[in-house]
């Protein structure tokens, strides 16, 4: 019988402690972020990358030749992201309270970010990727002028409400983790993408103009991956010159 009750108390014991992790986590998590809120989200962010992609390859159950590099180039991307995007919300933020916007904050912050920072990311973000991948300059010039376009139409309708509702109901010591957060399920698509274009270019091209598409992924897989994202049918994607194969992830 005493046996059976130690064993009981050390049981519940257990359980007290491994419920307490979470939040326990959470508010270290919280206290770092008060403290070094750009180091933690500039590894937030490139740890969200990181499972984005492999994520995608779990979902899609095709690996990468060298699984290494590519998980760590959308590590590194992470890192510029979540760096970038901390300042831009601060800068923004700080904007705003000058100039005391009111109940109009919200969107008027909507709209300069998606006229002034995310053009400025899209093209920035197709630049580096393609220089991270090895294409060089030249090649790195052609995948932002082959889907630039293409990438900012779709970023902007994606992140241009998310963002209202971003600054219009988190906080902004929180907004670059909630932001990453969402992008993650967005960059799960993005990966899935690029598996197929991979793959497409692998095999012997049929005559006529190159392409690739979702088509070659399954709706059940893409469901989950593209829970924010409008996948608009058979896209053309088809690419000019060496650029980069990946289109880049949307804010």
């Amino acid at each position: 019988m005493l046996l059976d009750m130690s064993t009981t108390l050390a049981l519940a014991q257990t359980v007290n402690e491994v419920a307490a992790v979470p939040g326990a986590a959470s508010s270290w998590y919280l206290a770092e972020l008060e403290q070094n809120a750009l180091a933690v989200d500039a590894a937030t962010a490139s740890t969200l990358y990181a499972l984005g992609v492999l994520t995608s390859t779990a979902i899609s159950e095709k690996r990468e030749p060298d699984m290494a590099s590519y998980v760590a180039r959308w590590s590194a991307m992470g890192v510029v992201d979540g760096v970038c995007t901390h300042a831009w919300y601060e800068c923004l933020q700080g904007g705003a309270d000058a100039l005391q916007l009111g109940r109009m904050e919200p969107v008027a912050m909507t709209l300069f970010s998606s006229s002034v920072y995310t053009p400025i990311y899209c093209a920035a973000f197709l630049l580096l990727l393609s220089l991270l991948e090895g294409k060089g300059w030249a090649g790195a010039q052609a995948r932002v002028r082959a889907d630039v376009e293409e990438m900012l139409w779709k970023t902007t309708k994606v992140w241009g409400p998310t963002n209202f509702l971003l600054f219009a109901l988190v906080p902004l010591q929180t907004r670059t983790i909630v932001s990453m957060g969402i992008h993650y399920v967005f960059l799960v698509g993005l990966a899935l993408w690029d598996a197929a274009i991979r793959e497409r270019r692998a095999t012997p091209a049929a005559p006529g103009p190159e392409t690739a598409s979702f088509a070659s992924i399954s709706d059940e897989q893409l469901r989950l991956a593209t829970a924010f994202v409008a996948v608009e049918g058979e896209a053309d994607l088809s690419l000019a010159g060496d650029g980069a194969e990946l289109p880049a992830p949307d804010v």
